[in-house]
Formats: structure tokens, C-alpha cells, sequence
């Protein structure tokens, strides 16, 4: 796997890693999507392929991970005059394929890494104006991976990572182009890194146990399209970026830091989507 940080996908809810959820447009009138919100609940299901990638890199400690599966969503909304507040949670359906890499080194660890996502976000949406919305998005998200190679020696990868932040950006729905959908906002998260390696069952010297913080930024468009006034489709396109600072490298036999690491993590995602309001 190439060293740059870029993951494309397909997906159908929300990464936000970093995200815009159109099931929070779901109640918009059929024949006017840019007229004001109906009161009542939403039911949202999405499914999608995403590819996720994480790098971490140090001069001694550095492992990138690549995570490309098909995901659903499954989340639920209330809309109350100009407010709307929701739940959405993510739930895997199938692993496409993983790759957990070892940076500075010519051995590829397995292309069937085990690995473990979960997330889960609320949000709240309040309209401005016909054509202006602000979200708002809370997620937690964590991912657990476990991989091992032989080169001359055997080599164990825990790596863990968490991450939870807030998501803000304000959605544009022109008039004049009736069912699109942009969005720009801002992100901050806080994400914590583990990274644990055994050389013959025996742990190695350097490891990294810390956290950082980021603020990152979030790009999206997509395109709405509701009948039967309790329906609506949506295809939407994300793309989340993540600059986080530098992460301890922890050396166990010189008892303290050893180094720094560089921790990035980025998104592009286009998904799918439908809602039901009742």
C-alpha cells in the first residue's frame, strides 16, 4: 500500500469522521424540498462500500492502517418546526478487504488484518433560512486492529484507535437548483492511539500509548429526491481530513520518550441513501 494518506469509497451514512446526514432532510416536502420542516419522526437506512486509512509514522513505530468494507446505517430522527435531533449507528456487512502495513520496511503484513469499527452519532439540524441549514454532529467511533508477519522473526500488531469529536457545517440548498445539497464546516476531534508490537512473543522496546487532538475540515454535496410525501432518496459525497499532532513514542528499556509520530487520517466517501418519515 502506497504511503499517501487518501481512502476512497462509497458509503451510505455518516463517517464524519467527520459528516452530512441527509436523512435530517427527510421530512421536506416532496414538491418543494426547500420548504420548512413538517413535524414527526424519520426512519433512515443506508448501505454503501467506505474505505477508511490511518497512519501513524515514526522512525522507529509506524503502521498505516487501510479498512475497506460495505456498511449499513440504521438511525432514527425527530423534526420539531425548525429542529431536527437524531441518532445514527453504523453496522458492518461485509469486510471488502484490510491491510494493516508496516511503513519503512519491505514486508506487507497479511491483507486480511482482523479488524473491529464501530460508531455511533447524534446530530441536530436547525434551518436559518429556506435555503441555509447548520448541523451539528457529536460521533464516537473506535477500531481495534490485529495483524502478524514473519520476516526472519515474528511480528504481533495490536493497534487501537478512538477517536469522538464535533462536527459543524453549514448546508446550502439552492432554490434554483432544486434537490442539491452542499456543505463546508469545520471538525475537532480527539483521538486516542495505541500501538503494541511482540517480536517471538516477546514485547518490543518502543510501543505508543497517548492521544492528540485536531481540528480537521469536511467537504459534501448530494442531491435529494422525496415522493410519496413519506420517502426520500438522497446520493451524497464527503470528504474528511485530519491532521492530528504528534503522538509519544514510549521506549520500555530507556524509560522514557523516545520520539515523536505523525498521526493523519483522511476520507472520501459517496453514499446512498433513504428515509422514511412518519
Amino acid at each position: 500500500m502506497k504511503r499517501v494518506i487518501i481512502s476512497l469509497g462509497v458509503f451510505v451514512s455518516c463517517s464524519f469522521p467527520e459528516t452530512v446526514y441527509l436523512n435530517q432532510y427527510a421530512n421536506i416536502d416532496k414538491k418543494n424540498p426547500q420548504d420548512s420542516y413538517r413535524s414527526g419522526f424519520n426512519l433512515n437506512t443506508d448501505i454503501g462500500y467506505t474505505s477508511y486509512l490511518i497512519d501513524v509514522t515514526s522512525s522507529e513505530l509506524s503502521r498505516a492502517i487501510d479498512y475497506n468494507v460495505i456498511e449499513a446505517t440504521l438511525g432514527g430522527s425527530y423534526a420539531y418546526g425548525n429542529w431536527m435531533w437524531g441518532i445514527d449507528t453504523k453496522l458492518l456487512l461485509k469486510e471488502q478487504g484490510s491491510n494493516l502495513t508496516s511503513m519503512g520496511v519491505t514486508d506487507i503484513l497479511n491483507d486480511t488484518a482482523t479488524i473491529d469499527r464501530n460508531e455511533f452519532s447524534l446530530f441536530s439540524n436547525y434551518k436559518l433560512t429556506e435555503e441555509l441549514r447548520i448541523n451539528l454532529v457529536y460521533r464516537y467511533s473506535s477500531l481495534t486492529a490485529k495483524d502478524s508477519y514473519v520476516s526472519f522473526k515474528r511480528y504481533d500488531t495490536l493497534f487501537k484507535y478512538k477517536t469522538s469529536g464535533l462536527a459543524t457545517s453549514l448546508v446550502y440548498m439552492p432554490y434554483i437548483l432544486n434537490g442539491l445539497v452542499f456543505s463546508a464546516g469545520a471538525v475537532y476531534s480527539k483521538a486516542d492511539v495505541k500501538v503494541l508490537e511482540k517480536v517471538n512473543d516477546v514485547a518490543d522496546d518502543v510501543s505508543i500509548d497517548d492521544s492528540s487532538s485536531s481540528f480537521g475540515f469536511k467537504l459534501g454535496v448530494g442531491y435529494n429526491y422525496s415522493f410519496k410525501n413519506d420517502i426520500t432518496l438522497r446520493v451524497i459525497a464527503d470528504w474528511y481530513r485530519f491532521d492530528f499532532g504528534q503522538l509519544d513514542v514510549y521506549s520500555q528499556s530507556q524509560k522514557r520518550v523516545f520520539e515523536q509520530a505523525s498521526l493523519n487520517e483522511e476520507t472520501y466517501a459517496v453514499r446512498v441513501g433513504m428515509a422514511y418519515r412518519f
